[in-house]
């Protein structure tokens, strides 16, 4: 597993960073208009931070396959040609949902970039609207092996989608065979698997097979932009046609045709009254990333570094006070080495109009926003390759330490900005490093769900997630930082479990080694929340009960505190351990070194107490609790040790001087007791 090199050392003292620099922290009691740039909608306190929420909830919802997410797929899907591997007929969608209503699997195939996950989604449709369950299954890379498939969920009345990787080395040779027996067996329970592949990677895996295989043909690039344009109340029909756009669109896949459109809604929203031969230059250039004009405007002598370091602040901080972007320009140039304890501040240096204008900006209610169309990204996209990754690494850092420096209302707003042009900078580049310095707001309550936001969108996303959830995992083995811990607990109780369950298990796993009040606390919290969802409770139990055998002791007695959490719930741990025999002989095995002395008294007592709560609740149910008593005293060797002090904590649960008030508690109490001396090693032997 490879992991990207980041920065470890959390030591620094935060607070001692921008020596004397002063912020304006006004409070945002006037709602701004809202003002639109590079298909972000900018102004009202609450905007940009959407923006934040929304990045993420994409990224989640496409995973889970939501009936919201498949409305917005299909409210801009172009219909496309299929042809079936070995028929020479053309199929149309409906033909292949009829298939995949016939088979249990079928295998969409298609060039990278085509638009292939959507061509899945939408033959999924159908399938929705008749009340199916859609689900997506992701396999993680913890083992470091290629996906062969030998675990692949099998559930009934369910249509499942499986997205193969684009690296046929992230696979298994024999993959094709394992999912054609698994075929077999999902015809059984009557659920379906769609599986979409590029060509090259089925190639590899998938010669050996005898499933239905569709070739996936792209769409048309102009009616994908037509559409998604349309969808946005934007009338490209003109602009389309026009020699520059057309250009684009003869050598447009479907993604890029995607992303052409969105800059064209751009385009047209910032400055509807442009002529037609205007936006197709403006819409030119954004989907160039602005390049040629960047590359001119860093070699023109007329741009001192003021000029610069504006720009650069101005792409991170888009839509915020223009004059608040004036005021960290200093902190930007001594971060990145440009300027001493010198400042730019005087009559000497350019003002902020001076300065807005000279980089293609506009002022609009007192916020600053750039005339071209996505600038702000193509800028940070712009400097981010053509300098090192030293100024990368100060760039994010400034950035993140500004948003410390700031109070009030306008702190989160800020925080959410610079939120999503990280991550936005993270998928575009596949660069994870950025990340770390999110470190910097793990103290600040106000900014810990920016950086949780951020880290779950990034570890589920198809760009970087394999390498975040790589950094996660170092992180929790590795980083000394107690708040930052706290953090990443709370991440792996987010949509990042319902994802990826393991993934999450394993590094909350190496926090519950940590032997930190507050990490362990937060631990304890988060396998809660897990325990929470039906559907994670027996990853959950699996993990848990894992940690009880950690050689080392390390994770022991959080393994137990967690287990009395989840005691205390409506679902006892017990109970859903008698649904697997393997999880309940290991639970036993756990609970019969609990009772031999391994953790604390406390917890011992706990663990019994709530067992026997639960079974006293469960009505003609309890026999499992005393039977699960029983199987832990015959469980090795120590038996008679273990009647001695199961009973003995049972008494302490109901003493007998409560007998009278409570006679369903006391018969519960002699019953347990009554069969622990029947299965007593010695009472056996005598």
């Amino acid at each position: 597993m490879t992991v990207l090199p980041v920065g470890l050392d959390v030591s620094e003292d935060l607070d001692d960073y921008l020596d004397d620099e002063s912020y304006d922290n006004p409070e945002l009691t006037v709602n701004y208009g809202q003002t639109v740039s590079g298909g972000i909608v900018h102004g009202g306190v609450h905007q940009t931070i959407n923006n934040e929420i929304k990045l993420l909830s994409r990224l989640i919802s496409a995973h889970r396959l939501t009936s919201a997410y498949v409305a917005q797929v299909m409210a801009t899907f172009v219909e496309r040609e299929f042809h079936r591997t070995g028929h020479g007929d053309r199929l149309s969608r409906n033909d292949v949902e009829r298939l995949l209503a016939h088979e249990p699997c079928v295998v969409l195939v298609g060039t990278d970039g085509s638009g292939l996950t959507t061509t899945a989604v939408a033959v999924l449709d159908g399938f929705g609207r008749s009340g199916w369950r859609l689900e997506q299954i992701l396999f993680d890379d913890e083992t470091g092996r290629p996906f062969v498939g030998t675990d692949l969920p099998k559930e009934r009345g369910v249509v499942q989608l499986l997205r193969l990787p684009r690296e046929a080395d992230r696979i298994g040779p024999n993959l094709s065979l394992v999912l054609q027996a698994h075929a077999a067996d999902l015809r059984a329970l009557g659920s379906h698997l769609l599986v979409t592949a590029t060509a090259a990677v089925w190639r590899v895996v998938g010669g050996q097979s005898d499933l239905p295989v569709i070739e996936v043909a792209p769409p048309d690039p102009t009616a994908l932009v037509l559409g998604q344009c349309a969808s946005a109340d934007v009338d490209a029909t003109t602009l389309v046609t026009h020699p520059m756009v057309n250009r684009l669109l003869e050598r447009a896949c479907a993604a890029d045709a995607s992303r052409l459109a969105g800059i064209i809604v751009s385009a047209v929203r910032n400055h509807p009254d442009k002529g037609v031969d205007d936006l197709a230059h403006e819409v030119s250039g954004a989907y160039g990333n602005w390049d040629d004009e960047l590359a001119k405007w860093f070699t023109d002598d007329d741009q001192g570094l003021r000029a610069r370091l504006f720009l650069v602040a101005a792409a991170v901080l888009e839509g915020e006070p223009a004059g608040e972007i004036l005021s960290t320009v200093n902190a930007l140039g001594k971060q990145l080495g440009d300027l001493d304890v010198s400042r730019l501040d005087g009559l000497a240096s350019a003002g902020l109009r001076a300065l807005t204008d000279s980089i293609g900006a506009e002022i609009v209610n007192g916020r600053l926003r750039f005339k071209r169309a996505n600038y702000a990204d193509a800028v940070l996209t712009f400097v981010h390759a053509d300098r090192s990754s030293a100024f990368r690494r100060n760039l994010w850092e400034w950035a993140t330490k500004l948003i410390i420096r700031r109070n009030g209302r306008s702190a989160p707003v800020a925080a959410a900005r610079v939120t999503e042009m990280m991550v936005t900078m993270v998928l575009r580049r596949r660069d994870v490093r950025p990340l770390s310095q999110l470190r910097h707001w793990a103290a600040r309550p106000y900014l810990q769900g920016h950086v949780v936001n951020a880290l779950i969108a990034t570890a589920v996303s198809d760009e970087v997630g394999v390498e975040v959830r790589a950094l996660l995992y170092r992180w929790a083995r590795e980083l000394r930082d107690e708040r930052l811990l706290t953090v990443l607990a709370e991440v792996c109780a987010g949509d990042l479990a319902d994802l990826y369950p393991k993934v999450s298990l394993t590094r909350l796993g190496h926090l519950a080694t940590r032997q930190l009040p507050a990490v362990t606390d937060a631990v304890v919290a988060a396998v809660a929340s897990l325990w929470k969802r039906p559907k994670l409770r027996q990853h959950v139990l699996q993990a848990v009960i894992e940690w009880t055998t950690d050689d080392s002791g390390a994770r022991v007695d959080t393994a137990w505190r967690v287990i009395n959490a989840l005691a205390a719930t409506d679902t006892h741990p017990v109970g859903l351990a008698d649904l697997v025999p393997e999880q309940r002989e290991a639970l036993v095995r756990a609970t019969a070194r609990l009772i031999d002395g391994s953790g604390p008294s406390e917890v011992r007592t706990a663990f019994v107490a709530a067992a026997l709560e639960a079974a006293a609740g469960s009505g003609s149910d309890d026999e499992r609790y005393i039977r699960f008593f029983v199987d832990t005293v015959r469980c090795g060797t120590g038996g008679t040790s273990r009647v001695v002090r199961i009973g003995r904590l049972a008494f302490t649960w109901q003493p007998v001087c409560d007998d009278h008030a409570s006679p369903g508690r006391r018969d519960l109490r002699d019953r347990l007791t009554e069969a622990l001396h029947r299965a007593d090693p010695l009472a056996l032997r005598s």
